[in-house]
């Protein structure tokens, strides 16, 4: 059992019966001696996932001034004094940012509070560990390919006509998604970060090379203006406009 009484080892229980997981998940452990009381691991990833609550006493010794003090300007002398307390700390893997973080307990009783912390970061973290497809990755690779071929200098400057034409490319393509609103219910906060967008990418136009814009300008097109509208409809738009705006079209 060791050195944790029964009812707080039905209390640890407990908590795990109600993180999600049972407790019939974790290899739980109490060891007889050594710093850690506690040391919990997740079955499936025992090496992975674990949480250890450890206890020591630690000392050191500290340098004191003394002095009178009614002579504020009189001789200090310094003592050594020799320190001791208990430290109480819960060691966590993974925790909330880092792959292995550690939580000063107050108390043996904080361990509880901190398990639904340790539980909540295996989920996330074997949520985050499943790769997630990425639907836009054949449009931005698709436009990456394009925007290579229709660039002849991708370190050269638009000219003045070029420009004209940039700006115009990206009013056509704003009125355009404005007209996809009602179809794919696009919010108007969206719309408005979009029109805000825009601008930008006709100010940079002026300040960017040729290449460096096209990239840039595509993967916020896509990012942004995808997510909004998701569909087969929306991608083939903004695929063909970036390639007018680039020289590609019409």
């Amino acid at each position: 059992m060791g050195r944790l009484n029964k009812t707080f080892a039905l209390r640890i229980k407990e908590v795990l019966n109600t993180s999600g997981f049972t407790s019939e998940d974790f290899e739980i452990e109490f060891p007889d001696a050594g710093d850690a009381l506690l040391t919990i691991r997740f079955s499936y990833k025992p090496t992975e996932y674990s949480l250890s609550m450890r206890e020591s006493i630690e000392s050191e010794d500290v340098k004191v001034e003394e002095g009178h003090s009614l002579l504020a300007y009189g001789p200090k002398t310094t003592k050594t004094e020799h320190r001791t307390w208990i430290n109480r700390i819960a060691v966590l893997r993974p925790g909330e940012v880092k792959n292995q973080e550690q939580r000063g307990l107050s108390n043996l009783e904080d361990v509880l509070k901190v398990i639904p912390d340790w539980v909540k970061y295996i989920r996330q973290d074997l949520y985050a560990s499943v790769e997630q497809p990425d639907p836009l990755a054949q449009l931005r690779s698709k436009l990456q390919s394009d925007i290579d071929a229709l660039i002849d200098d991708p370190n050269a400057a638009f000219s003045e006509d070029e420009l004209t034409k940039i700006d115009q490319r990206l009013d056509d393509l704003l009125d355009q998604l404005l007209k996809l609103k009602a179809a794919h219910e696009i919010d108007q906060r969206d719309l408005n970060t979009l029109r805000a967008q825009f601008e930008e990418f006709k100010g940079s136009a002026r300040t960017y090379p040729k290449g460096m814009w096209g990239r840039i300008t595509s993967n916020k097109l896509v990012r942004g203006v995808a997510s909004m509208v998701n569909s087969t409809e929306g991608r083939k738009l903004i695929a063909d406009q970036i390639q007018k705006m680039l020289g590609g079209g019409a």
